[in-house]
């Protein structure tokens, strides 16, 4: 009867143990080769939205170049910054007028690695706007301030300062205002 419940048990061990010993097995390394899919795919989806925000970022950088230098003219934008810098600095804008200079070419140079980088260099158009406004000493400094970080790149190029052509009911010259003529140089980068 000994004998019997060790053949009953070998019967029972090959028959339905070990097949299902070995079906577990399998099973452990589909669950561990998935997992090791499923991590290998965050992975790579991670480096792919790593790539796309490096992508959108450098979007981001070339449009702050364009705003500060831009592909043309852009006439209107250039005289409505102006504009809103002189009312932000509560200044009162009498006149203005644009002229383009167009494309300069950068010069050649001659010799040594200055070549290289000058080859490299894009043509610089420039467009000179000059205006007329009236107004106090203190918001002609907030102007000029306001002027100095503004997006675009502009170019203080002359400024002068005289006694006011503004009256007061009796005619007399208003106290503490000038009158300013300014020019001011705006760069565009053609294409």
């Amino acid at each position: 009867m000994a004998f019997a419940f060790v053949v009953l048990a070998l019967v029972i061990y090959f028959e339905f143990i070990s097949p299902a010993y070995s079906d577990a097995q399998n099973l452990k390394a589909k669950l561990q080769s998935e997992q090791s899919f499923l991590t290998s795919e965050k992975d790579t989806i991670g480096k792919v939205q790593q790539l796309i925000a490096s992508y959108q970022s450098e979007q981001q950088v070339q449009d702050a170049v364009s705003s500060a230098l831009p592909t043309e003219e852009d006439l209107p934008e250039a005289i409505v910054q102006v504009y809103g810098l002189l009312q932000q600095s509560v200044l009162s804008l009498q006149a203005i007028s644009v002229s383009v200079q167009g494309v300069q070419n950068t010069p050649a140079s001659t010799g040594g690695t200055d070549n290289t980088a000058i080859s490299l260099q894009k043509p610089v158009g420039t467009v000179t706007l000059s205006f007329k406004f009236s107004g106090g000493y203190e918001n002609l400094k907030n102007f000029l301030s306001l002027l100095e970080t503004n997006i675009r790149i502009l170019d203080l190029k002359s400024l002068s300062i005289g006694p006011t052509s503004l009256v007061d009911a009796k005619g007399k010259p208003l106290p503490g205002v000038y009158d300013f003529n300014a020019s001011a140089i705006a760069y565009f980068q053609p294409k």
